[in-house]
């Protein structure tokens, strides 16, 4: 269970709960915060599932699942995507991981229960202090009795010495490790290029009618044009409104007079600050940062000054001590300044950022005002507009016949895929654009950007393969292109051949006018910058000194291996690599052992599921028919 999952009611008992939380995760009690009842939803073994349990822990869920999809999540949605199901399958399994415990008589003593209570953070006011005052706060919470919790802390502490018993029996993984660190832990040197078009001397000849026609057959898509809807919408943007606005010259110099310290305001600077015992101190330390031998922080740590000391923030001169004021404002730039003596002892200065004093006339701000003014007023003008607007629908009113009688605009789009409007990327216009039928006029809706709108679909275009004879430019620009990039490579392999016979890889590629690249200790984990992630794994199977070339989109890369160093298990590093591989093994292979056990729990205990008594539970009432259905081991 996890905080998130809980709504939160206060944000001291929130965090409480959330560390208590926190102190039930080693076995994931799902169902730690459930409150019991009388109506069982299934049974597992001789233990049961209330109904309140269930519905508590499906709410939960539905509450997650709302936070990762950022909106809220319907219990309809959440039915439909099956979170009902897995909740219960998790109870369940908890369930019978419990029954399993009590059948082998698996448990843990009161001073374990006493021990685990104790050290749990949700229930201390102070570190390492026990408050039975906020134990019982956090569990009438969550309405759970001390008897109820400390059960389920005795369950989930079983499991921990279930699931340590199985850890203990994995053994060392020294084998695995080696395997994998042999694999991912080997580096290469590497040069390589790029080979592009830039390396032929000559153009590419223009492509002869049996490549242009390949070229069109092969890429049909290119020349396919997207399906389009031809829309009519009648809109009404908060530019329009402002527009029918008229704000006076009264009230535009009324608001400046309000608002003259927004207009008017002095310089400042952002500031921190380092003092010192002495002026050789401060002078020490402005040339060790000016130098860059230490930073402002590294001072700042060796004089034991903290954030609430150093940090001055926004300031004005006449905050400051004379002689700091008449220095740091004497220009705009930033940096280090002082020492200056002051109360607090000879003092350095960062200044971090000048803010230059601002005085705007009202002839400035005058037209910035206006549109102010005009923006406040026009949101209310927007809702008597909108019930007209609606009004005009319902009574059958045309998009033409909204655009005569409103202030809305009428305008016209072709819109599919393609479309570089800025209207075409608001998803409320897609949605009622994809929703819309031919000639059907829809709704008013409101868009991301405060607009209303009404549109109507004129036409769909279906999408069509364009002939040859209309697409045939860029057909030819296709088959050149894919002429070119033949060429280049068919260059890089004849690089690849005059390197083999000798030659030096990067001299030859300077002799051509490239800068060859080199990458060091690259790993499969780490590949090299500039090449594709696949050819940055291709490489691997390079000998050492061997030179490849790989095709690109515009040509080609050519590679050549100048060291492999196989991964060393005796380096200090390869000792903790190892050591690191070996427990992360260990880990996974012990849970997926507690995962079978589990699982092989669940299929060896009887379990009966009361889906009608779910059904009402979900419906929101206990009323109504039905029975139990067995569920088969």
């Amino acid at each position: 269970m996890s905080e998130t999952r809980k709504k939160k009611k206060g944000i001291v008992m929130w965090v409480i709960i959330g560390l208590l939380i926190i102190g039930l995760g080693g076995f994931g009690l799902t169902g730690a915060f459930q409150t019991t009842g009388g109506t069982a939803v299934a049974t597992v073994g001789d233990q049961e599932i209330t109904a309140e349990r269930f519905i508590n822990d499906f709410q939960q869920d539905i509450r997650f699942t709302s936070e990762q999809l950022g909106r809220n999540l319907t219990t309809e949605e959440a039915l439909s995507f099956g979170i009902d199901q897995t909740s219960l399958r998790r109870q369940i399994t908890l369930r019978a991981l419990a029954n399993e415990s009590d059948r082998l008589k698996i448990s843990v003593g009161n001073a374990a229960v006493r021990d685990a209570l104790l050290a749990n953070p949700a229930f201390q006011i102070a570190e390492g202090i026990f408050s039975e005052a906020t134990y019982d706060l956090v569990l009438n919470q969550q309405r759970m009795s001390r008897e109820e919790f400390e059960n389920l802390l005795r369950e989930d502490e079983a499991q921990n010495l279930i699931n340590s018993a199985i850890s203990a029996g994995v053994g060392p993984q020294d084998t695995a490790a080696r395997v994998l660190l042999d694999f991912i832990g080997e580096t290469r040197d590497i040069l390589w290029a790029e080979i592009d078009e830039r390396v032929l001397t000559t153009e590419t000849p223009p492509p002869d009618e049996a490549a242009i026609q390949a070229y069109y057959d092969a890429n049909p898509d290119e020349f396919t044009t997207p399906e389009t809807r031809r829309i009519t919408y009648a809109i009404l943007t908060p530019e329009i409104i402002t527009g029918l606005i008229d704000i006076s010259d009264e009230e535009v110099r009324d608001f400046y007079l309000r608002q003259t310290a927004q207009f008017n305001t002095p310089a400042q600077r952002i500031l921190d600050r380092l003092y010192f015992p002495t002026e050789q101190e401060a002078l020490d330390a402005l040339a060790r940062i000016e130098s860059g031998e230490a930073s402002f922080q590294d001072i700042a740590d060796e004089y034991q000054l903290n954030l609430h000391i150093t940090q001055l923030g926004v300031v004005r001169a006449g905050q400051l001590p004379e002689a700091a004021s008449e220095l740091l404002f004497a220009s705009n730039e930033t940096g280090m300044f002082g020492p200056v003596d002051t109360e607090d002892g000879p003092t350095l200065y960062r200044v971090n950022a000048a803010i230059q004093e601002q005085n705007l006339k009202l002839a400035d701000v005058a037209d910035d005002i206006r549109t102010s003014l005009a923006a406040e007023q026009a949101g209310t003008l927007m809702l008597t507009m909108i019930g007209d607007i609606d009004d005009l629908i319902a009574s059958g009113a045309s998009l033409e016949e909204l655009a005569d009688e409103t202030d809305m605009e009428l305008r016209n789009i072709d819109f599919n895929a393609e479309s570089t409007e800025a209207i075409a990327s608001d998803q409320a216009f897609v949605a009622e654009a994809l929703a819309a039928e031919p000639g059907e006029e829809r709704d008013l809706i409101e868009l991301e950007s405060g607009s209303i709108m009404v549109l109507r679909v004129d036409e769909i275009i279906e999408s069509r393969l364009k002939p040859l004879s209309e697409a045939r430019d860029l057909a030819i620009a296709g088959a050149t292109r894919v002429a070119t990039v033949k060429r280049v490579q068919e260059y890089a392999d004849e690089l690849q051949a005059r390197v083999e016979a000798g030659a030096d890889l990067g001299g030859t590629l300077i002799a051509i006018g490239l800068t060859p690249d080199t990458e060091t200790g690259i790993t499969r984990t780490a590949p090299p910058t500039g090449l594709p992630p696949l050819v940055g794994q291709q490489l691997f199977e390079q000998d050492l000194d061997e030179v490849k070339t790989y095709p690109s989109e515009t040509g080609a890369y050519i590679v050549q291996v100048n060291s492999i160093s196989p991964f060393d298990p005796q380096s200090e590093n390869g000792k903790a690599f190892m050591a690191q591989a070996d427990s992360q093994m260990r880990a996974d292979i012990a849970t997926d052992l507690y995962i079978l056990y589990a699982n092989g729990v669940v299929a060896n205990t009887e379990i009966t599921v009361n889906q009608s008594i779910i059904d009402q539970v979900l419906n929101g009432g206990l009323g109504g028919a039905g029975g139990p259905r067995h569920v088969p081991n």
